[in-house]
């Protein structure tokens, strides 16, 4: 099957269309911004209309100002603003109710799909929103650990 690479400008209407009709999806992720838990070229989400306000914790997309289409979790929902960060980040994004798009309902991960309700994710989820504010630190850590480990095989291959 031969796959097309869109854009989300021209992508978003037709994904406004399936979400009119329940879910959208699945649909692969681009950008680091979400790694650890969702990584480029491996995984894919599947989108529910935003109906609700979101809960902390919970994957929206959203559009910024400059039109860019973002997939970032919610880190605190306030009566008329978002804080939203992607797991990969520290720094968090305000963001208002209107520009929320659609919410992650469910995510596939090595070719296995998982709902946003499965209990290994709710609790994924806890500790990710919980460590927010140690993030960079935890960030920091672990591309330190990966340069070293990168050092240690590289001279054990010498």
């Amino acid at each position: 099957m031969k796959q097309y690479a869109l854009p989300m400008d021209e992508l978003f209407p037709l994904l406004e269309l399936q979400l009119e009709h329940g879910e959208a999806g699945p649909l692969p992720v681009t950008g680091c911004s979400m790694t650890p838990m969702l990584r480029q070229g491996r995984d894919m989400v599947w989108l529910t209309r935003a109906d609700g306000a979101p809960r902390r914790g919970d994957v929206i997309l959203y559009r910024r100002a400059n039109g860019q289409f973002v997939l970032h979790r919610v880190i605190r929902a306030d009566v008329d603003r978002l804080l939203c960060c992607g797991d990969n980040e520290w720094r968090p994004e305000e963001v208002a109710y209107l520009q929320i798009r659609a919410a992650m309902s469910a995510f596939r991960r090595r070719g296995r799909r998982y709902s946003a309700n499965h209990p290994l994710y709710r609790l994924y989820i806890c500790l990710c929103v919980e460590l927010f504010p140690a993030r960079r630190l935890l960030i920091a850590a672990r591309r330190t650990l990966g340069r070293l480990k990168r050092r240690i095989r590289s001279r054990i291959a010498e």
